[in-house]
């Protein structure tokens, strides 16, 4: 018996085997790899749909969920909690680089305010320093 009418078999008594439960089976069952056994899976279903052996499968059931509206509502919610949140942040974000820019200007008038007082006493000082040290009096 080939491979693909092993899998066809398979396929028969097992028809509500989902298509990965089959490829990893396959795996098992053949000793072949995933890639492989989804080509098996592929000319089995091929060969069955051409009545090369009777096709004996169940139609899966659909379920239905929540309908799209409740679950749009959700995810309106969601989004509208997503955006309050980094609204938030971000005011926090710019009321923090408010503050540092304001200590930043007031460290730089700061700084300012020392350089000017080291030049008015290195201004002062300057003339009876080289005086003394040229040793003119």
């Amino acid at each position: 018996m080939s491979n693909v009418n092993r899998v066809m078999d398979l396929i028969k008594t097992n028809p509500d085997m989902s298509k990965s439960d089959l490829v990893n089976k396959i795996v098992e069952l053949l000793n072949v790899s995933k890639s492989n056994a989804q080509v098996y899976v592929y000319n089995a279903n091929k060969k069955l749909d051409k009545g090369d052996m009777p096709k004996e499968r169940n139609v899966k059931t659909k379920v239905f969920s929540a309908p799209k509206v409740e679950a749009r509502e959700k995810n309106d919610e969601a989004i509208a909690k997503i955006k309050a949140d980094r609204l938030e942040l971000m005011k926090k974000v710019n009321t923090k680089m408010k503050r540092e820019k304001a200590e930043a200007a007031q460290i730089e008038a700061e700084m300012a305010a020392f350089s000017g007082e080291g030049e008015e006493y290195t201004q002062a000082l300057s003339p009876e320093f080289l005086r003394r040290e040229l040793g003119i009096e």
